[in-house]
């Protein structure tokens, strides 16, 4: 069902062929953080505790995958959810260590799961020198692109920043 996302031929692309195997990377990282919580005793009622944010992190991660599916012909869309990959297990291996250093539970987990984040780190990086910076279009943010490689914006007048910070006599 998954394949019938893309037209025939397409799913061998390196694109792809990464963000699949990306895809099975954060499931195997949710399975492994939930035998980590099964490890911990934690109260129903503590929702910071580092492996619920751990569970959070890799969910967030995970849906960003699967949405870069649909944007594989925008590159600035491809890179915001890159981004948000790279802080939620970023985040993610924050809270290994807070879990290692602040709660008792099956340890061998932590590092289990520190190896396959940096696998996930090493195959993203891969994945990301996919990305096809000509398949962009004008970004009004301009974040992911350069402005002058796109038309004007529509506004009459040209933006300057100053013009929001106070004067010399002006009250903060």
């Amino acid at each position: 069902m998954e394949d019938d996302l893309f037209e025939e031929g397409e799913q061998w692309k390196p694109f792809f062929r990464l963000q699949k195997q990306l895809s099975a990377k954060a499931r195997k990282l949710l399975q492994l953080v939930l035998s980590l919580e099964a490890s911990f005793e934690i109260d129903e009622q503590e929702q910071t505790h580092p492996v619920h944010l751990m569970m959070q992190h890799i969910s967030v991660a995970s849906a960003k995958l699967s949405g870069a599916k649909m944007l594989y012909d925008v590159y600035h869309a491809l890179m915001e959810n890159a981004v948000l990959v790279k802080v939620n297990l970023t985040e993610l291996k924050v809270q290994l260590f807070a879990a290692k250093e602040f709660y008792k539970g099956n340890r061998e987990y932590l590092e289990v799961i520190k190896e396959e984040v940096e696998a996930f780190r090493l195959l993203f990086i891969q994945w990301v020198k996919t990305f096809d910076k000509t398949k962009d279009y004008p970004d009004e943010w301009h974040l992911f692109n350069d402005p002058a490689d796109f038309p004007p914006d529509d506004s009459e007048e040209d933006f300057d920043p100053r013009d929001f910070l106070p004067g010399p006599d002006e009250v903060r």
